[in-house]
This record gives structure tokens, C-alpha cells and sequence, in this order.
């Protein structure tokens, strides 16, 4: 799943259970330059290596470990990462988008895409209403 700087997923790729996440970052990440973002799973010196030919690849980490980049720059990366963490949750705690009821492929991605909508309505809901993009809770008054 690729996100935003707000939040929104711009782009995803659906594979086997048994792909490896890292055989889908070229695919992914194919039209995009400068820095990329990613998790702990893309920590491979081959594709850091392929990468750096047309950008930049950071894996920012929950745990402060030696670096050297500036404070700012690792504010930033942190807080992309959890826009990252928080737009994933939310697919699999408020959209169960993990709960598979589809008996082929086609109904599998028509489910995973109708839930990925979902997600960017709610989105552009926050942003109509003036709230931080990924709070969905706060588009429910009681």
C-alpha cells in the first residue's frame, strides 16, 4: 500500500499470502522519485541498492537508533510513519478489510478495493469537516 503526506492511499497491490512484500516495492514505487518511506520489511541491502538509482529509500524505526540526519528530518519521518501505521489499522480494525468471505479473486478485490473507497471518503470527509485527515472517530457525533 503506498499513502499520501495526509493519509490517503494512492496506490495498492494485491498478491499471494506467499509473495514477499519487498517483490512488490518496483511495481509500487515505479513512477515516484526522491525519498520513499518504508517499514522494517524493506530493510534489504540489494533493494536499497536498486533504489538509490532513482531515489531515496528510509525505513524510519519505532526505536531511536543512531543516525545522521537532523532532529526535524526524523520528526518528519516518524510522523510519516505512523501516518502509514494509522491508515493500515484503521483498513484492518474499522473496515476489516483482513476478514475474507470472497469465494474467488474477482470478489476478494472487488471487497478490498470497495474497502480502500471507504477509506479515502472518509478521508475527504475529515478534510470537509476541518478534522486531521485520519481521525474517523471524530466524523461520529453522538
Amino acid at each position: 500500500m503506498k499513502i499520501n503526506f495526509i493519509g490517503m492511499i494512492q496506490s495498492f497491490d494485491l498478491t499471494a499470502a506467499n509473495v514477499y512484500d519487498i517483490r512488490m516495492v518496483e511495481e509500487l514505487t515505479e513512477a515516484d522519485k526522491g525519498l520513499l518511506l518504508a517499514d522494517r520489511a524493506y530493510l534489504s541491502q540489494p533493494l536499497k541498492q536498486q533504489l538509490l538509482e532513482h531515489q531515496e529509500l528510509s525505513v524510519p524505526t519505532k526505536y531511536g537508533e543512531p543516525t545522521q540526519l537532523s532532529p526535524e528530518r526524523l520528526r518528519f519521518r516518524k510522523r510519516i510513519r505512523r501516518l502509514v501505521e494509522t491508515a493500515g489499522n484503521q483498513l484492518i480494525n474499522n473496515l476489516h478489510v483482513k476478514k475474507v468471505w470472497a469465494r474467488n479473486l474477482w470478489h476478494l478485490t472487488n471487497r478490498i478495493c470497495r474497502k480502500i473507497l471507504a477509506h479515502s471518503f472518509c478521508v475527504l470527509l475529515c478534510l470537509k469537516e476541518g478534522i486531521k485527515p485520519l481521525s474517523f472517530s471524530k466524523l461520529i457525533t453522538v
